[in-house]
């Protein structure tokens, strides 16, 4: 089997993920969907201008489902509001791109750039939860970082303790998700956290990578 037979096979996927990516990440405060990252369960929406990061994260625990897998391992944002987000230890990117007014997903593996046009303007931020949120009044710092404590729960009643999630609502990012899970718990965590701009090669698609139209 070639190369391009497989990527061909990859793109219905790579659609899926991008779609759930973008409506849990970028557009709007709804978590619903197949395909969405396992961890943090929760994303800011609208586009942040002047503050730039790049932040690193970990996974303390054992994934119990390939859907486990999908949990974000590093997150870049330049002052513009231009955002990449790596998932699957890195198998899979998609970035928002506020000065070229497109939204991409790459899957590194096969080298494709699925790119979409999609106009981004400035709206106001707003989280969104895949779980019932309950803000709290409790706070700690992560890496130098206040954030603050919002508990989760789910199931029809919204009475079944969900886990917890930290959240650094001066960045607009969650650098701690603690989830329960049969015999303990996967536990997300911002490993490293910078407040400089990234390169601008961060947000482009790599050299030597096929670009295909959604």
């Amino acid at each position: 089997m070639t190369a391009a037979i497989r990527s061909k096979g990859r793109l219905p996927y790579l659609l899926l993920l991008a779609a759930a990516a973008f409506s849990q990440m970028t557009r709007s405060a709804s978590t619903t969907g197949a395909l969405h990252p396992s961890q943090p369960r929760a994303g800011i929406s609208g586009t942040i201008r002047g503050k730039p990061l790049h932040a690193k994260f970990q996974i303390i625990g054992t994934p119990q489902s390939t859907d486990d897998r999908l949990w974000i391992s590093e997150i870049w944002r330049n002052r513009l509001g231009s955002v990449r987000t790596d998932v699957a230890n890195h198998s899979f990117s998609w970035i928002s791109d506020v000065g070229g007014q497109r939204f991409i997903v790459i899957d590194h593996a096969s080298k494709i750039a699925v790119i979409a046009p999609e106009r981004m303007e400035d709206s106001h931020s707003m989280w969104g939860f895949n779980a019932k949120p309950t803000l709290t009044t409790e706070s700690a710092t992560i890496l130098g970082v206040t954030c603050s404590k919002v508990i989760l729960s789910d199931g029809e009643s919204g009475m079944t303790n969900a886990g917890e999630l930290w959240t650094a609502n001066g960045l607009g990012i969650v650098m701690k998700d603690i989830k329960p899970v049969p015999g303990g718990t996967i536990v997300w965590i911002a490993s490293s956290i910078e407040e400089t701009e990234p390169a601008a090669s961060v947000f482009e698609i790599p050299q030597g990578y096929k670009a295909a139209a959604p």
